[in-house]
């Protein structure tokens, strides 16, 4: 049986590759979970492929190596572009849902993902297992 996938979401990845990031050391703890389940065969991680292609060619080669990347398509781009939301769905005043994230919501339920590494409080407001 195929293990379940956990994205790694581009507000995770920002805080993992950035030291100085607010949210460094608790995102390398989550992470170092996540590694740990990985190499049990317990869960897979990937990423957006642009989202990775954003950090240092060091860290996707040495810390990020386990990351699958999901290419972006432009049939993802275009459903992001008629992505509505459920009304009444609430995650907080700083939640603004722009193309980026919607693309990932739109890859997340093309691909069948259910769990999501971020930082971002809209995953908490729908269907899915955030880790952080």
């Amino acid at each position: 049986m195929t293990p379940p996938e956990v994205l790694l979401e581009l507000s995770f990845l920002d805080a993992l590759a950035d030291p100085a990031h607010v949210a460094h050391v608790a995102t390398v703890g989550c992470y170092t979970e996540l590694l740990e389940r990985y190499e049990g065969n317990e869960l897979r991680l990937s990423a957006r492929g642009d989202h990775l292609l954003r950090t240092a060619h060091q860290v996707r080669e040495s810390l990020l190596a386990p990351v699958a990347p999901i290419h972006v398509a432009g049939q993802h781009r275009r459903q992001a572009g008629r992505l509505r939301l459920p009304a009444g769905l609430d995650c907080g005043l700083d939640c603004k849902i722009g193309i980026d994230l919607a693309i990932t919501l739109v890859i997340m339920r093309r691909h069948r993902i259910a769990r999501v590494a971020t930082l971002h409080p809209l995953f908490d407001a729908i269907d899915v297992h955030v880790h952080r």
